[in-house]
């Protein structure tokens, strides 16, 4: 269906730009400025009713040079990034005192995310995050509500060195409980065992004493076998040390409700379970604690004592 939009004029500068921002735009401006790039169907889930009004938006943000996209060919969705305009009114937002870029850093940074071999991995980890933002917000009347969802950068400050580095994290409020995560999404070109050495990190970034809240590790898998396999290979590398915190994988084709029963708990036999099933470590529990909690009644009804 055409709509019939018109064109939007150019801007001289962000005092003009001021009076033409809607606050959507500006919170698709900051997610694109901390997640880096969108497709129409991501920038939906978070901020719009439908595609077509998304689209109709874009394009006008497009217009104004507040975003740019690109595809690599007209099959192909295009792929949201910021621009000119939009960079400055990030880097504003971000920080008052910080120069406005110029316009070959923007275009050079927009090349970069465009062209870079890891946009793939960026773009699915946002897509998981995107639809779960989606089905939060069909839930809001169960009290479902994302309250924080944090980018790979932003969730690295949370650790002492450079392993772990989480894909993203994600703080839930589901009704009477909240659940805090870190998130990895695997594509599967790396050996299992380099993958299960993630989650080692994660466990001696715990091991640190000051540390006393033990957060879960949701993980998603491109590959169906491939998931299996990585349970089995994590339980033979922690036969003689249980995991003390909750590690739990989905296969990326499942997951387009990350909140339904997609969820296999590692530890466990291949049953799948709910968002709100898995159990948060809200405090530091040895391993034999934390097992017999997911063994418990608390745990099957999804609820945590």
């Amino acid at each position: 269906m055409t709509s019939w939009r018109k064109r939007s004029k150019p801007v001289a500068g962000l005092e003009e730009l001021a009076g033409r921002l809607q606050e959507r735009d500006r919170l698709i401006i900051d997610a694109l400025g901390r997640y880096k790039v969108l497709t129409k169907a991501q920038v939906a889930r978070l901020f719009f009713d439908s595609e077509s009004s998304a689209r109709d938006r874009l394009s006008t943000l497009v217009e104004l040079d507040v975003i740019t996209r690109y595809r690599s060919h007209n099959r192909q969705a295009w792929r949201y990034t910021l621009a000119y305009w939009g960079a400055c009114v990030h880097a504003v937002a971000t920080n008052p005192d910080a120069k406005t870029p110029t316009k070959k850093a923007v275009f050079d940074q927009a090349t970069r995310i465009m062209h870079s071999a890891h946009r793939g991995h960026t773009e699915s980890t946002n897509d998981f995050f995107t639809r779960l933002t989606a089905c939060c917000r069909h839930r809001a009347d169960e009290g479902w509500v994302v309250e924080r969802w944090l980018s790979s950068a932003e969730s690295s400050l949370f650790f002492t060195n450079t392993k772990p580095r989480p894909d993203g994290g994600a703080t839930i409020h589901m009704d009477d409980r909240v659940l805090e995560f870190w998130f990895e999404h695997d594509t599967g070109t790396e050996p299992l065992h380099v993958l299960a050495d993630k989650i080692d990190a994660y466990d001696k970034e715990y091991d640190q004493p000051w540390r006393d809240n033990f957060t879960p590790v949701l993980l998603q898998i491109d590959k169906p076998g491939r998931e299996t396999h990585f349970h089995h290979t994590l339980a033979l590398a922690r036969a003689e040390r249980p995991l003390s915190f909750p590690v739990a994988t989905t296969i990326t084709e499942l997951a387009t409700d990350p909140a339904d029963a997609v969820w296999w708990l590692v530890g466990h036999d291949e049953v799948r379970v709910r968002l709100d099933q898995i159990p948060p470590a809200k405090k530091r529990l040895d391993s034999l604690e934390f097992m017999k909690y997911c063994r418990s009644d608390d745990y099957r009804v999804g609820g945590w004592t």
